[in-house]
């Protein structure tokens, strides 16, 4: 993420928003921002030249396949030669035994339908793994109606549905804007697990992504594992915490660093109790 600005007018804006900040007195924590974020560090900037206090750690990772250049074939072949060889054999296969569709949403209607089923295979992916957090509240489910709506009206929906003998098996949900493919969400029928259909539709994804001449295929937050199956490289995301130069700011600021030492130190607490009593099972074991 980065703050949204209208190019060229990135040092104004910057300016004017630490004018109101300052103004404010409002204490300002930035999440999930690129680290590399010129405009970010551009507003820390204008803050701490009015004598404000802050701090920036990493917080996650970003990982992004740079598809500059690639054809299908030389993407496929720039894989791991085992995740390679499973993909195309998992397509393979589940072409074999059933008829595939891999369709993309161009209409209203198709949307509509196809959100509702995004949506009936994301929980169902995630049921037995504790639910969603990513589509679970109505005001979610609203938002995301509306912004796919908006999206497909102005060419930036990539709803793509994966169908196996006519029944919905996977769906993948993302944008594309400009040059650049961001993966959203995604859910399987778990009925369909032996295909790995959620792999095949992921390549699927990538594989209409540079057809239509995307450069940078964006997996958003997260250092899950199946993602460095597909991407090679990552952005660092961080947390920005700006504070005013006045008692409560800094009074805020301090009450933020103990709580997080306090955290620090439960945590190794916890560690070496755990390794201890491991430590003496073993022992009273031997």
């Amino acid at each position: 993420m980065d703050l949204i600005i209208q190019r060229r007018e990135e040092s104004e804006v910057c300016r004017l928003l630490a004018d109101y900040l300052a103004q404010e007195r409002l204490i300002v924590v930035l999440t999930h921002l690129n680290r590399r974020s010129n405009l970010a560090a551009r507003l820390t900037a204008e803050l701490q030249a009015r004598g404000w206090s802050g701090s920036e750690a990493k917080i996650n990772v970003c990982p992004f396949i740079n598809l500059s250049g690639h054809s299908w074939q030389s993407y496929l072949a720039s894989l791991g030669p085992e995740h390679r060889y499973n993909f195309l054999r998992r397509l393979k296969n589940l072409a074999k035994e059933a008829n595939v569709e891999f369709e993309s949403v161009q209409s209203e209607e198709h949307r509509r339908t196809a959100l509702d089923k995004l949506i009936a295979l994301h929980h169902q992916r995630w049921r037995d793994r504790g639910g969603s957090d990513g589509l679970h509240k109505p005001s979610l489910l609203a938002f995301h109606e509306e912004l796919s709506r908006l999206a497909l009206e102005r060419g930036w929906l990539r709803l793509f549905l994966l169908q196996v003998d006519g029944q919905p098996a996977a769906s993948l949900y993302g944008f594309k804007y400009h040059r650049t493919f961001y993966f959203y969400q995604s859910g399987f029928d778990s009925r369909y697990s032996k295909h790995s259909v959620g792999l095949v539709t992921m390549g699927l994804a990538i594989k209409s992504a540079i057809e239509e001449g995307v450069e940078e295929y964006d997996m958003l937050h997260g250092d899950e594992s199946y993602k460095f199956l597909w991407a090679r490289e990552a952005r660092e995301l961080g947390r920005v915490e700006l504070y005013p130069p006045y008692a409560g700011g800094l009074i805020r600021q301090r009450a933020v660093q103990l709580n997080r030492a306090a955290k620090r130190l439960a945590r190794e607490a916890i560690r070496h109790a755990v390794a201890d009593r491991f430590s003496s099972v073993r022992g009273a074991g031997m």
